[in-house]
């Protein structure tokens, strides 16, 4: 029961130390005060900074990656950066279909919408139609579909399989569905932002119909935009500026279609309407404007709107780019010269022929821009999830050294119980006697082993932080001295893993073959250097033989001497300071040519490894008792209480043995005979 126990206690340790190894991963919640914030830089307009908190927040843990490529898209397209805008949105929905998370979801939902906007808006249906297909069955199968980004999305996929023919009827049914939805949202939530979404997707509706040619249909859906218009007037009166924009916007919506539709005189008079509004006499009013005045043929009031087109270019700081000389100058040029003002019309035809190569040249340096920034962070992105699977690797990498800790120290204790079984028949009294005292021992073996362990996690996953957060530059010096302490680590951990199988190997019993022919100095000085105890800092090393010592050869087991002798330096060592005081002292190693009596009773030659300490010293009553399993006399310093129990096992096992000499006082003083 106590060895279920002592496993359990590790077991507990382990998974404390795996979870630890996992921190610094991406959290499934998001900071509310940096949602804020992102908000509040969006508002001030001033989209580089945001671009910049955006990615500040999502390196400090504070956001995701969905929501930081929202935001960077949504700073490109208010910068005019469409290509860098629709990767951003794009890799936001690329993130966000590997979570469920709400936060995620909304963003991903967010993304798409934009990002199929712009597809439609740039006649891209293709692209529009497949994106919002997918996002939709996704959305659809996570029961996510109560958002004003669902909704548009509906939208887009009606104005996609419109212009690939479905049957208007059909996409009314999608269009009637979002519409109705978005009302809903409206009354259940009536905010500025729910009657603006409902708005944008009206329009959206609206300008489908009228590129596609449904008049009709473009007539009802900028009723509907007017009724949400009127509505939103009555709640939100102070917003003016913004009502008389999307009134402006249901007046020559209606009074293009109208007059599409032949209703000329309903068509003049909403016209008429129109030109009341302030957002008329702005330039995008004009501008807007001109697409009823050409649909009614009033091309002398369309050119007139077109005069002030390169004052308000310049005051603007509107270049003579390939969208701007499509959207402005070949429409002024088609009204002028229908208008018969033919001295204008080959003004403006000079104009487009001057700036075509200069707007040809202006549009790939900034597609060259977009694209350098669009491989930036791709390699960006790239790096970050080449360093998270680095972390995972060595996450993982701690947690298997974890789990073969753990199978040797079961497999050691499941032995090591059994033998106390074995003993508990043979010596009952005195098995029953040590009952308390091995119990505590095997405690404080399991707590020394949980520490031995705990402590090189601990650093591997310090370090595993420092190497993979993204943007962290290390000097070589640094990053040097931290794969040393990674290998010194990994060394520590599978050194206990060693001496943890040696161990249960020990109590087989079983018998070392010895093979080898060395002589004892061999033996010696690989455990010195193996050691390096004659360049440990602050002990004297001293070092004796006898001077026949050379012409000795040992018939043994080369490896497992050099282990023995090795383990006995070790202790020497690592009990050599008193506790409280900072001296330090001797070690020292003879070797001693003598003799043994075997049971047989005859004289063999032998020879002796002495390892002598000024340390601590072991009271001769304790002699035997530090050679059984996990003794540790003082626990005020490391290790696991196993070592000497090891060395005479080895040892004996060869044919020799490992005893305290009683007799010296100065410390200690180990023999190994061989």
């Amino acid at each position: 029961m106590n060895t279920g126990k002592s496993i359990a206690v590790l077991c507990c340790t382990l998974l404390s130390i795996m979870l630890t190894c996992c921190t610094g991963l991406n959290p499934d919640h998001h900071d509310e005060d940096a949602i804020h914030l992102l908000d509040s830089v969006s508002g001030t307009k001033n989209y580089p900074r945001l671009a910049f908190v955006a990615d500040s927040l999502e390196k400090a843990g504070s956001i995701c990656p969905t929501i930081n490529y929202y935001w960077q898209g949504y700073a490109a397209y208010r910068q005019m950066q469409r290509v860098t805008a629709e990767f951003y949105w794009n890799s936001s929905v690329k993130s966000g279909e590997k979570s469920t998370s709400h936060d995620d979801l909304a963003y991903y939902a967010k993304s798409a919408s934009y990002l199929v906007g712009s597809y439609v808006r740039y006649r891209e249906y293709d692209k529009a139609l497949k994106t919002s297909e997918s996002v939709l069955s996704r959305l659809d199968h996570l029961h996510f579909d109560a958002t004003s980004d669902y909704n548009n999305l509906l939208i887009i996929l009606g104005c996609s399989e419109l212009h690939y023919g479905m049957h208007i009827e059909d996409v009314s049914q999608m269009w009637d569905k979002a519409y109705h939805r978005h009302l809903e949202n409206m009354k259940a939530n009536p905010t500025a932002t729910s009657f603006k979404d409902a708005i944008v997707g009206v329009v959206n509706i609206s300008y489908c119909c009228m590129d596609e040619g449904y008049y009709e249909a473009a007539t009802e859906w900028a009723d509907h935009l007017a009724h949400i218009v009127l509505e939103y007037d009555n709640l939100y009166h102070d917003d003016s500026k913004y009502v008389d924009k999307q009134w402006a916007r249901f007046t020559i919506f209606k009074a293009t279609a109208l007059e599409k539709l032949g209703r000329k005189k309903e068509a003049a008079v909403t016209f008429c309407e129109y030109q009341c509004t302030n957002f008329a006499q702005t330039f995008e009013g004009q501008m807007d404007a001109c697409e009823y005045l050409t649909a009614a043929g009033r091309w002398r009031e369309a050119a007139a709107n077109y005069d002030n087109l390169h004052s308000y270019m310049a005051i603007h700081g509107m270049d003579y780019s390939l969208e701007n000389l499509q959207t402005y100058m070949l429409k002024m040029y088609r009204a002028n010269a229908e208008a018969g003002r033919l001295t204008v019309s080959d003004s403006v035809a000079r104009t487009i022929c001057e700036r075509l190569d200069s707007a040809i040249l202006i549009s790939r340096m900034q597609d060259a821009e977009e694209q350098e920034i669009i491989r930036s962070k791709e390699a960006q992105i790239a790096e970050q999830q080449r360093s998270m699977e680095r972390q995972m690797l060595i996450i993982a990498f701690i947690v298997l050294i974890a789990l073969l800790v753990t199978a040797a120290i079961y497999i050691f204790m499941r032995n090591q119980h059994a033998r106390h079984l074995a003993e508990k028949n043979a010596q009952l009294k005195l098995a029953n006697a040590r009952a308390e005292e091995s119990s505590r021992m095997k405690t404080n073996f399991i707590q020394q082993i949980s520490h031995e362990i705990r402590t090189p996690l601990n650093i591997l996953s310090g370090f595993t932080q420092i190497i993979t957060t993204p943007g962290m530059e290390l000097e070589e010096a640094e990053r040097a001295e931290i794969n040393k302490g990674i290998v010194e680590n990994t060394d520590r951990i599978t050194g206990l893993v060693n001496k943890m199988l040696e161990m249960a190997d020990a109590s087989s019993q079983t018998v070392i073959e010895c093979n080898d022919e060395v002589t004892p100095e061999q033996i010696a000085f690989d455990a010195i250097g193996k050691m390096g105890i004659a360049q440990s800092e602050g002990i004297t090393f001293d070092y004796q033989a006898d001077e026949n010592i050379s012409s000795v050869l040992l018939h043994t087991s080369h490896s497992q001497s050099v282990r023995v002798l090795s383990l006995l330096l070790d202790n020497a060592r690592k009990f050599l300071v008193r506790p409280m005081t900072p001296v330090q002292g001797t070690v020292r190693l003879f070797l001693r040519c003598g003799s043994v009596l075997p049971s047989d009773g005859t004289s063999q030659p032998s020879v002796s490894f002495v390892v002598e300490d000024t340390g601590i010293g072991i009271p001769a009553e304790e002699a035997e008792h530090i050679f059984e399993d996990f003794v540790q006399l003082d626990d005020y310093y490391d290790g696991t209480g196993i070592g000497l129990s090891v060395a005479r096992s080895i040892a004996r096992r060869m044919g020799g043995d490992v005893i305290l000499d009683t007799s010296y006082t100065g410390g200690a003083r180990f023999v190994f005979t061989l």
